[in-house]
């Protein structure tokens, strides 16, 4: 299945704008099994194109708060998502400028719950086990969107890089 168009023209076809010359075109994408000893290998890709492949320095403590972020919303989806079924794939793609990290998260759940039905964002004076996922994304990355395409369930995380402008990333979903 092709890549969906992301910011900078990733993924679009030969009839989409064409991006600027310092915009990459380049996608990764990775393919796993939903299984938890597997996202090790997802945070290490991820350090790999923030420290290797842009052309700005990414803080180290940007670069760990990301990988906490992509951790997070590929645990849920072992867990919540598909529920343990390793036969299920987890799909990541990431886009990278030197302005701009685009984080997709893809499965086949049913999504996000409704606002209505998260667990409230935490309260220090009542500490709670699990529930946190949905927060420590909010809390970490500039935006969180949840969307359904071709039947499937994407988490979009951006995170903006070295002082770019609070504008929303293109893309589709609406915040999470």
């Amino acid at each position: 299945m092709p890549a969906a168009p992301l910011p900078g023209g990733a993924g679009e076809g030969a009839s989409g704008p064409s991006p600027g010359p310092s915009v990459p075109r380049d996608v990764i994408e990775i393919r796993l099994p939903s299984r938890a000893d597997f996202l090790g290998a997802v945070r290490s890709v991820v350090r790999g194109v923030l420290e290797e492949c842009l052309q700005v320095r990414v803080p180290e403590e940007d670069v760990q708060r990301i990988q906490i972020a992509l951790q997070e919303a590929c645990i849920n989806v072992v867990r919540h998502a598909h529920r343990g079924d390793p036969g299920k794939p987890l799909v990541v793609r990431i886009v990278a400028r030197p302005d701009l990290l685009v984080l997709e998260v893809e499965d086949l759940g049913p999504g996000l719950p409704a606002p209505a039905d998260r667990p409230p964002d935490p309260d220090p004076a009542n500490p709670r086990e699990g529930g946190y996922g949905l927060f420590i994304l909010r809390e970490t990355m500039d935006e969180v969107r949840s969307a359904r395409r071709d039947g499937r369930h994407v988490l979009t995380l951006v995170k903006r890089l070295g002082g770019a402008p609070a504008t929303p990333a293109p893309g589709p979903g609406g915040p999470a």
